[in-house]
């Protein structure tokens, strides 16, 4: 039987090492390991991968922005979310755009490899208990929370690095309404300044990493 090729997207070398320990009795081969979010991408575009492992943690751009990249360029490849954070929105955010599991890194490791074997091998979704809750909060939630197509309009503008007053120009609307909009847009997505609306762009789906606009720090709002 062929052995599945697997990424792992981790920055912590100790863990890299563990995980690629754990895999290392099974039919599973490690055929690339990366720290950020460029070089992952890179090195997917050369490397065999079956099955991503990836952290959302990462230093610079996240791993859900890995993840979006992903679902454009590679949708058939399965992605395992293996994080340790305590923000379960993230995790829940990433089982909506196309992650196909998610497992703590607190958890034994025997929950860890049914994960992986849950997704790399029956191609199932393997959601555990403690997300399955926040996954139907989120439903719940959406409808309340969903964006207007003005709305929509200010994350794109503001993501793209445009002042109120350029996109008062180009919405043909008053700044007045740009701040109405805006307001209420960074309210319902719990956004507090333009670079967290570029990242909720960014996993969204409403601009590209490539669209980014130069010199955005987007770091500082990872967990």
């Amino acid at each position: 039987m062929r052995q599945i090729a697997v990424q792992i997207v981790e920055d912590h070398p100790a863990i890299q090492i563990a995980i690629s320990r754990s895999l290392s009795d099974r039919n599973y081969r490690v055929t690339t390991t990366s720290t950020s979010v460029t070089h992952a991408f890179n090195e997917s575009r050369s490397k065999p991968i079956d099955l991503v492992i990836l952290d959302l943690g990462l230093p610079g751009l996240t791993g859900e922005t890995l993840l979006k990249q992903y679902q454009q360029f590679r949708p058939q490849t399965p992605v395992l979310i293996y994080s340790a954070t305590s923000n379960l929105k993230k995790p829940s955010r990433c089982i909506k755009n196309g992650a196909r599991g998610f497992v703590r890194k607190s958890a034994p490791i025997e929950e860890f490899l049914h994960g992986v074997d849950t997704v790399a091998l029956r191609k199932e979704r393997y959601i555990p208990d403690c997300l399955r809750d926040q996954l139907l909060l989120d439903a719940e939630s959406k409808s309340q929370k969903k964006l207007t197509p003005r709305e929509q309009d200010m994350v794109r503008l503001i993501a793209l690095g445009r002042t109120s007053r350029q996109i008062a120009t180009a919405l043909q609307i008053s700044e007045r309404t740009v701040n109405i909009h805006r307001s209420n847009m960074m309210r319902k997505i719990d956004a507090h300044k333009a670079s967290e609306v570029t990242v909720y762009a960014l996993t969204s789906g409403y601009i590209s990493y490539e669209e980014v606009p130069t010199g955005t720090l987007l770091s500082e709002y990872i967990e």
